[in-house]
This record gives structure tokens, sequence and C-alpha cells, in this order.
């Protein structure tokens, strides 16, 4: 690795996956499915630990961090009910051992893993890709203590697949019910951000 010690760890096969994402058709120019994972139309260095050339989605490993991660952030000053009712909460399950660099033990020492500035990161998810051929990043949370997420590359993990076309047993929740109530994982953040709800 560019600055860390190499550590790696894997990902078993039933590990489930969590991603608060926009709820988007499978095609169009505002958007791009891989699988059930909606992402932006062409890859680029916008995420923590993304790659130029290949798209990289993020996963919490529950509900609630996924929540956090994207709507309850510790920058956010409120959760706005618009937004809840254009995103969908994304569970899926990975079939395939994947090896991944584990960066979770290296947030206390290594503080920029955590911090708003991507670019250092991203140089170390380049390494885990390019230098050692691993297929993301597991970390810590940078918004929740103790939870941990992991972003996967979207990479060749065989001959005849791609590391997200093997994700299986998608199930996407919405946000918000069409009576207005608010998924059990939006109502734990709220609770523990103390963000107040607005229209």
């Amino acid at each position: 690795m560019k600055a860390l010690p190499l550590t790696t760890a894997t990902l078993p096969p039933g590990t489930g996956l969590y991603r608060v994402q926009r709820s988007i058709a499978a095609s169009g120019p505002s958007g791009h499915a891989i699988g059930a994972v909606h992402m932006p139309p062409t890859p680029g260095r916008r995420g923590r630990f993304d790659l130029a050339g290949a798209h990289v989605a993020a996963f919490a490993l529950d509900e609630q961090t996924a929540v956090y991660e994207t709507l309850a952030r510790s920058s956010a000053r409120a959760v706005s009910l618009a937004l809840l009712g254009a995103r969908e909460l994304l569970s899926v399950r990975t079939t395939a051992p994947l090896a991944v660099y584990d960066a979770r033990s290296h947030a206390h020492p290594w503080p920029f893993l955590t911090a708003a500035r991507y670019a250092a990161t991203q140089d170390e998810a380049d390494e885990a890709d390019a230098a050692h051929g691993l297929f993301g990043v597991l970390y810590a949370s940078a918004q929740r203590q103790g939870a941990e997420c992991v972003a996967l590359f979207d990479k060749p993990l065989s001959a005849t697949a791609r590391v997200l076309t093997t994700l299986s047993g998608a199930s996407s929740a919405a946000l918000v019910s069409a009576g207005g109530a608010l998924h059990a994982a939006i109502v734990a953040a709220l609770v523990g951000s103390q963000l107040p709800l607005v229209p």
C-alpha cells in the first residue's frame, strides 16, 4: 500500500450489504445500473475509496449505518422528507469470497482514513486495486463509531462475471411509505443523530 501497512480480509459468501441509493430507472442519462446497484453513469473519483476507471459501490454492513453514511452524516443539519422519497434502501448478499484491503484497524493511527479529504484514501484504493489485485476496501465508518463499511470495485471476478454482478438476493425498501411511515432504520438514525425531519 502507498502509506498504510498491507492488511487484508475476505468477505465470505452470504455477507449482507446495505446501501441507500437513488430510486432511478435501470437506464438513462441520469444513471447507470449494475444489477440492482444504481451508480453514476460514468466512473469517477467522487467518494472515499473511488477509482478513476471503474465503478465503486459503497455499502454498510448494517442498515442504520447505511443511513448514517448518506443521510444522517455528521455535517448534516436536517433530513429532508422529499429526499427520503427519492431514495431506497438496497440490501444484497455476496455470493463469492471477496478479498479486500482491511483498513479498519488503521483508522486510529491514520486519521486521514476518516477525514473528508479523499485524495489520500483514493490513492490507497488505487494501490489495493492495481498493485495487490484486491476487490475493495473494508473500512471503519466515519459517521457511526464502531460500524463498518466496504467499498467494492466493479472489476472482473472471473472470466464471466464482475464483482457487482455477483451480488444476489437484492431487495429494495422505500425509506418513506406512501402513507408517510418512515423505515425503521430512518427512525433510528433520526433519534441517534438528533437531526430534525424537514419537508
